[in-house]
């Protein structure tokens, strides 16, 4: 009899409010960390995709590098070059350079107290 006791003072206190309230907070930490864990995980995902990403461009730049300067160790490369940056021409060629017009845009000036007044003047 005493064991049926026990085992009903063990169930009273095991389903008390207290009990479960606490079971309830132990519950909601637990649920809190696991959200914070995902979110986590979620950002380092995304860091890790922009991070490839930023490799995949480094890595296309370093062959574009590379590629123009095996370009310019022949003497072709050079010249070409020379030529597209400072616009250079050989003994004997002809450079024709194209300067377009900058537009002129007349300034308008303002016209101050005496000049509407000899303004209105000239009017009447």
């Amino acid at each position: 009899m005493r064991e049926f006791q026990q085992k009903q003072i063990f169930k009273e206190k095991l389903y008390s409010k207290t009990t479960v309230f606490i079971l309830l907070v132990l519950a909601l930490l637990l649920a809190k960390g696991v959200v914070n864990i995902y979110i986590k995980e979620r950002e380092s995902r995304k860091n890790k995709e922009e991070a490839e990403l930023e490799l995949i461009n480094m890595q296309n730049r370093a062959e574009e590098l590379k590629q123009a300067s095996e370009r310019l160790k022949t003497p072709v490369g050079i010249e070409q070059e020379i030529r597209s940056k400072f616009g250079v021409a050989k003994e004997g060629e002809k450079v024709i350079l194209i300067v377009e017009e900058e537009e002129t845009i007349p300034v308008e000036q303002k016209e101050g107290f005496f000049g509407r007044f000899f303004k209105v003047l000239k009017f009447w």
